[in-house]
Protein backbone atom coordinates (compact mmCIF):
# COMPACT_ATOMS: atom_id res chain seq x y z
CA UNK A 1 0.00 0.00 0.00
CA UNK A 2 1.72 3.38 -0.96
CA UNK A 3 2.46 5.86 1.80
CA UNK A 4 -0.38 7.95 0.50
CA UNK A 5 -3.44 5.22 1.00
CA UNK A 6 -2.64 5.10 4.60
CA UNK A 7 -6.10 5.10 5.93
CA UNK A 8 -6.39 8.38 8.62
CA UNK A 9 -5.54 8.27 12.48
CA UNK A 10 -7.08 10.01 15.20
CA UNK A 11 -8.55 13.88 14.55
CA UNK A 12 -6.22 14.33 11.31
CA UNK A 13 -8.30 14.53 8.45
CA UNK A 14 -4.40 15.18 6.89
CA UNK A 15 -2.89 11.95 5.36
CA UNK A 16 0.80 10.88 5.78
CA UNK A 17 2.91 12.65 3.25
CA UNK A 18 5.17 10.72 1.00
CA UNK A 19 7.80 12.03 2.60
CA UNK A 20 6.69 11.10 6.76
CA UNK A 21 8.10 8.02 8.18
CA UNK A 22 6.46 5.12 10.49
CA UNK A 23 8.86 6.93 13.27
CA UNK A 24 7.05 10.73 12.72
CA UNK A 25 3.99 8.98 12.88
CA UNK A 26 4.52 7.48 15.81
CA UNK A 27 5.62 10.26 17.26
CA UNK A 28 2.77 12.31 16.90
CA UNK A 29 0.60 9.23 17.96
CA UNK A 30 -1.07 8.08 14.64
CA UNK A 31 0.05 4.18 15.89
CA UNK A 32 -2.11 2.80 12.89
CA UNK A 33 -0.76 4.75 9.74
CA UNK A 34 2.79 4.50 11.66
CA UNK A 35 2.20 0.34 12.21
CA UNK A 36 0.72 0.14 8.43
CA UNK A 37 3.50 2.37 6.83
CA UNK A 38 6.13 0.32 8.77
CA UNK A 39 4.33 -2.85 7.21
CA UNK A 40 4.30 -1.45 3.54
CA UNK A 41 8.01 -0.92 4.31
CA UNK A 42 9.03 -3.98 5.55
CA UNK A 43 8.66 -4.77 9.08
CA UNK A 44 10.96 -7.43 9.21
CA UNK A 45 13.80 -5.15 7.47
CA UNK A 46 12.95 -1.97 9.68
CA UNK A 47 13.24 -4.19 12.77
CA UNK A 48 17.38 -5.81 11.02
CA UNK A 49 18.06 -2.01 10.91
CA UNK A 50 16.60 0.30 13.53
CA UNK A 51 18.07 1.53 16.70
CA UNK A 52 17.16 0.36 20.48
CA UNK A 53 15.21 3.47 20.66
CA UNK A 54 13.74 2.71 17.41
CA UNK A 55 12.55 -0.37 18.06
CA UNK A 56 10.97 0.58 21.18
CA UNK A 57 8.78 2.69 19.46
CA UNK A 58 8.35 0.42 17.00
CA UNK A 59 6.84 -1.85 19.89
CA UNK A 60 4.74 0.71 21.20
CA UNK A 61 3.22 1.80 17.91
CA UNK A 62 2.33 -1.85 17.00
CA UNK A 63 0.58 -2.50 20.48
CA UNK A 64 -1.27 0.68 19.96
CA UNK A 65 -2.22 -0.23 16.83
CA UNK A 66 -4.13 -3.55 18.27
CA UNK A 67 -0.70 -5.77 17.27
CA UNK A 68 0.87 -7.33 19.62
CA UNK A 69 2.70 -10.02 17.67
CA UNK A 70 4.33 -7.35 15.91
CA UNK A 71 5.42 -5.92 19.42
CA UNK A 72 6.45 -9.13 20.36
CA UNK A 73 8.65 -9.67 17.59
CA UNK A 74 10.24 -5.93 17.51
CA UNK A 75 10.85 -6.18 21.45
CA UNK A 76 12.12 -9.85 20.77
CA UNK A 77 14.75 -8.33 18.40
CA UNK A 78 15.77 -5.39 20.10
CA UNK A 79 16.89 -7.88 23.04
CA UNK A 80 18.67 -10.55 20.85
CA UNK A 81 20.55 -7.07 18.49
CA UNK A 82 21.32 -4.84 21.72
CA UNK A 83 21.35 -7.32 24.72
CA UNK A 84 22.32 -5.44 27.69
CA UNK A 85 21.83 -2.45 26.82
CA UNK A 86 19.36 -0.17 29.45
CA UNK A 87 16.58 -0.44 26.03
CA UNK A 88 17.17 -3.93 26.18
CA UNK A 89 16.12 -4.15 30.12
CA UNK A 90 13.10 -1.43 28.95
CA UNK A 91 12.00 -4.14 26.30
CA UNK A 92 12.11 -6.92 29.11
CA UNK A 93 9.35 -4.57 30.68
CA UNK A 94 7.56 -3.97 28.27
CA UNK A 95 6.98 -7.72 27.50
CA UNK A 96 6.16 -8.18 30.78
CA UNK A 97 3.69 -5.43 30.24
CA UNK A 98 2.18 -6.99 26.97
CA UNK A 99 2.26 -10.92 27.99
CA UNK A 100 -1.35 -11.91 29.40
CA UNK A 101 0.00 -15.41 31.07
CA UNK A 102 1.09 -14.37 34.45
CA UNK A 103 4.13 -16.84 35.02
CA UNK A 104 5.88 -15.63 31.72
CA UNK A 105 4.79 -11.75 32.48
CA UNK A 106 6.65 -12.68 36.30
CA UNK A 107 9.83 -14.05 34.20
CA UNK A 108 10.07 -10.87 32.00
CA UNK A 109 9.73 -8.09 35.23
CA UNK A 110 12.44 -10.58 37.13
CA UNK A 111 14.38 -10.01 34.02
CA UNK A 112 14.04 -6.27 33.83
CA UNK A 113 15.14 -6.34 38.14
CA UNK A 114 18.06 -8.43 36.96
CA UNK A 115 19.45 -6.77 34.60
CA UNK A 116 18.06 -2.98 36.11
CA UNK A 117 17.80 -3.21 39.83
CA UNK A 118 18.47 0.43 40.56
CA UNK A 119 16.51 1.41 37.02
CA UNK A 120 13.58 3.76 36.47
CA UNK A 121 10.80 1.19 36.16
CA UNK A 122 12.30 -0.79 39.06
CA UNK A 123 9.60 0.17 41.19
CA UNK A 124 6.64 -0.80 38.72
CA UNK A 125 8.35 -4.02 37.42
CA UNK A 126 8.14 -4.90 41.21
CA UNK A 127 4.94 -3.94 41.60
CA UNK A 128 4.07 -5.42 38.23
CA UNK A 129 5.67 -8.82 39.41
CA UNK A 130 3.49 -8.58 42.50
CA UNK A 131 0.47 -8.36 39.98
CA UNK A 132 1.33 -11.26 37.56
CA UNK A 133 2.59 -13.71 40.33
CA UNK A 134 -0.62 -13.21 41.96
CA UNK A 135 -2.65 -13.89 38.92
CA UNK A 136 0.13 -17.17 38.01
CA UNK A 137 -1.21 -18.30 40.91
CA UNK A 138 2.44 -18.62 43.21
CA UNK A 139 0.80 -17.96 46.46
CA UNK A 140 4.62 -18.26 47.97
CA UNK A 141 6.47 -16.78 45.30
CA UNK A 142 4.12 -13.71 45.32
CA UNK A 143 4.55 -13.46 49.26
CA UNK A 144 8.04 -13.23 48.40
CA UNK A 145 7.87 -10.46 46.04
CA UNK A 146 5.50 -8.82 48.35
CA UNK A 147 8.16 -8.86 51.39
CA UNK A 148 10.64 -7.11 48.36
CA UNK A 149 8.29 -5.08 47.43
CA UNK A 150 7.73 -3.99 50.87
CA UNK A 151 10.79 -3.63 52.32
CA UNK A 152 12.20 -1.33 48.59
CA UNK A 153 9.00 0.63 48.48
CA UNK A 154 6.75 0.63 51.79
CA UNK A 155 4.88 3.50 50.58
CA UNK A 156 4.64 2.83 46.83
CA UNK A 157 1.56 2.20 44.66
CA UNK A 158 1.45 -1.12 45.03
CA UNK A 159 2.29 -1.52 48.82
CA UNK A 160 -1.43 -1.93 49.87
CA UNK A 161 -1.95 -4.70 47.66
CA UNK A 162 1.76 -6.75 48.81
CA UNK A 163 -0.09 -6.11 52.50
CA UNK A 164 -2.73 -7.43 51.29
CA UNK A 165 -0.81 -11.00 49.70
CA UNK A 166 0.95 -10.89 52.86
CA UNK A 167 -2.27 -11.67 54.74
CA UNK A 168 -5.16 -11.94 53.08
Amino acid sequence: MPAAAIPEVGNSAARPSPSETWQTLANRGEYRASFELAQHDGFERICRSSSSSELLSLAEASRFAGHIESAFQALGILRIRFGGSEDAAVAAFQLGRITSNGSRAANWFRTYLREQKRGELAREASGRLLEALSRSGDRAAAQAAANDYLDSYPHGPHAAFARKLLNP
